[in-house]
């Protein structure tokens, strides 16, 4: 039983993995988007209409797609004070324990997120300004990066029980 909860965690790990590593590639798109914006600005006195939202929504693609490949990685805040003095199995519980609030948080996000994504689709919903660009591809990136997340959370929840059983993962 724990090897199959294993290959179902590597398995998750594996798709945040991939997931951050190519969400990774927007970082060099908007250091260029940026780049030009300011070159365009401030050398040629010609300002676009189009970067700062256009690199408003790669961040924020970035961001979004990235939370279950920064969870994977260890890197989210904890209360690092108090929650390092305890044991690896102490730490596991406190977790598993939290685990519940994660799932309430992220699922609310993943469902509000995924339900605006959806209006958004059915109207082919358009930004108001005048370059007016697309917005249903970027609302998607919400439900597809709480989804992520939430199964990293699970992943993390599975090798948290497993430590808590055995001691350690």
């Amino acid at each position: 039983m724990i090897a199959l909860i294993k290959r179902l965690v590597r398995g998750i790990d594996s798709i945040n993995n991939w997931t951050g590593k190519i969400a990774s590639f927007l970082i060099p798109l908007l250091i260029g988007f940026e780049t030009y914006e300011v070159i365009s600005r401030y050398v040629f006195g010609r300002p676009t209409i189009w970067i700062t939202e256009l690199s408003a929504m790669i961040f924020g693609a970035l961001i979004l797609l990235g939370g279950g490949y920064t969870m994977y990685q260890g890197s989210m805040a904890n209360m690092d004070i108090v929650y390092m003095k305890f044991s690896e199995r102490g730490r596991a519980i406190i977790d598993s324990i939290t685990f519940l609030f994660f799932v309430m948080f992220i699922g609310v996000l993943f469902c509000k997120g995924g339900y605006m994504a959806w209006k958004s689709l059915i109207n082919l919903e358009h930004d108001s300004t005048e370059w007016a660009p697309p917005l249903y591809y970027f609302k998607m990136t919400l439900p597809v990066g709480a989804f992520l997340l939430l199964m990293q959370g699970f992943a993390k929840f599975l090798k948290d029980i497993i430590i808590v059983i055995k001691g350690e993962y």
